[in-house]
Order: C-alpha cells, then sequence, then structure tokens
C-alpha cells in the first residue's frame, strides 16, 4: 500500500516532464508501521536527471516517525 501510495505520487510529479510512456523502479525501506487510516506525509525531491532518467529520494513520515525512505526512478520511453 505504502509503495502504491510513493508511485502515484511520483507520477504527479513527473506528469508534465515530457511526453512518453514512463517507467519505474522503486526501492524503498519499511522502517516502522502505521495504523490504517492513519495519515503519512510523503516528500519526493528529484535529486538526479540523467537525459531520461529522473531519480527521486523519497521519505515518509507519520508525525516525527520515518515510516520508510527510498529512490524512485522513472524513465521516459519514447
Amino acid at each position: 500500500m505504502r509503495e502504491a501510495l510513493v508511485v502515484r505520487v511520483l507520477l504527479v510529479a513527473s506528469r508534465g516532464w515530457r511526453r512518453g510512456t514512463k517507467m519505474g523502479i522503486i526501492c524503498v525501506s519499511h522502517a516502522a508501521a502505521v495504523a490504517s487510516g492513519e495519515e503519512v506525509k510523503v516528500e519526493a525531491q528529484i535529486s538526479e536527471i540523467d537525459r531520461k532518467r529522473l531519480v527521486f529520494d523519497i521519505r515518509v513520515r507519520h508525525g516525527e516517525v520515518l515510516v520508510s525512505e527510498g529512490t524512485h526512478q522513472r524513465f521516459i520511453v519514447g
């Protein structure tokens, strides 16, 4: 569920980047549990742009607790 949320945020973040199909690789940790229905804050920042590859640094927090962190690579195909 958390991974799906992060991917959705990143899809929105990269929507206007360029035309073309996008695919990606996600690698995130699972550091803490969050009860169903609780709110989390997802932070995504572009850390690298290499031609058609975008790299995002991701953090998910529940209050002050770091719930998840990692990277997500988006590739623009076409």
